[in-house]
């Protein structure tokens, strides 16, 4: 039901985006409820933010969608609409270029991503925007046909995988730099 779920939204919501340059507060509840509603996130949206608003700051981060910065900070205006679900909102917007960052991804990531602060607004930005910039390198790395239209890999399929291999257990480190005769530097101390 999840991937079902996703996939039905995946269907809908990008060409919705693209066609009327916004979404309304009925498909930020339809992301919840795919989400899993977690903490009532469905409510709290509902109850702090009027319709007009939603409408409001997702037709502003369309307008954004060049800049992941301005896209996310447009998306987290929205009260109680945290880093996980704003990003699923712009990933629903444009998968192309978007993708979901999630604790069990933050979690993956850490070493690769700046420290993230739930409701620090720039420090949830700058790691959503790094979080990007490491999707994109990964995706301009992938040899093999994708799951994306034409076999393409999309940046919110580099995600899906992503969160695979952290449900499992998976961790990126950054390699350790290897001195030149062939033994293995200590990391430098600070």
């Amino acid at each position: 039901d999840y991937y079902c779920g996703y996939i039905r939204l995946l269907n809908r919501l990008p060409a919705k985006a693209k066609r009327c340059g916004y979404l309304e507060i009925e498909d930020l509840s339809a992301i919840a409820d795919w989400g899993g509603n977690d903490h009532g996130i469905k409510e709290t949206l509902k109850l702090n933010n009027r319709p007009g608003r939603v409408v409001t700051k997702t037709m502003q981060a369309f307008c954004s969608l060049d800049n992941p910065g301005r896209a996310i900070r447009a998306i987290l205006d929205l009260t109680g609409w945290g880093l996980t679900y704003g990003s699923k909102t712009l990933m629903f917007m444009n998968p192309d270029k978007y993708a979901i960052l999630d604790s069990w991804i933050r979690n993956c990531l850490k070493a690769e991503l700046p420290s993230i602060r739930d409701g620090d607004v720039n420090s949830m930005v700058c790691g959503y925007s790094r979080f990007l910039e490491h999707c994109s390198t990964l995706q301009n790395q992938v040899a093999d046909p994708g799951p994306g239209p034409n076999g393409d890999w999309r940046v919110s399929d580099i995600q899906q995988a992503l969160f695979q291999y952290a449900q499992q257990g998976g961790v990126i480190v950054r390699p350790q730099k290897v001195a030149t005769n062939g033994a293995r530097a200590l990391p430098a101390t600070p």
